[in-house]
C-alpha cells in the first residue's frame, strides 16, 4: 500500500486528537482553497479569520472533553 494511502486510512480511522485534527485541517484547507478561487480577496480574508476561531474552538472542545473524561 502506498505511504499516502496508508497515512490517509490511519488518520480517518483514528479517534485521537491528532487524527481527527488532521482530518479537520485537511477539510478546512480544501474549503478555503475553493473559497479563494470563487470569491474576492476581501471576503476570503474574512473567511480565513473566521476559520482561526473555528480552530481555536476545536482545540478548546478537545481540551474540555479530556477534562471531563478525567473526572
Amino acid at each position: 500500500m502506498p505511504l499516502g494511502k496508508g497515512l490517509m486510512f490511519s488518520l480517518i480511522a483514528s479517534k485521537s486528537f491528532w487524527g481527527q485534527t488532521a482530518m479537520m485541517l485537511i477539510v478546512l484547507a480544501v474549503v478555503l482553497a475553493i473559497l479563494r478561487a470563487l470569491i474576492s480577496r476581501h471576503y476570503f480574508m474574512a473567511a480565513l479569520t473566521a476559520s482561526y476561531g473555528f480552530v481555536i474552538g476545536w482545540v478548546a472542545g478537545w481540551l474540555a472533553r479530556g477534562r471531563e473524561a478525567r473526572r
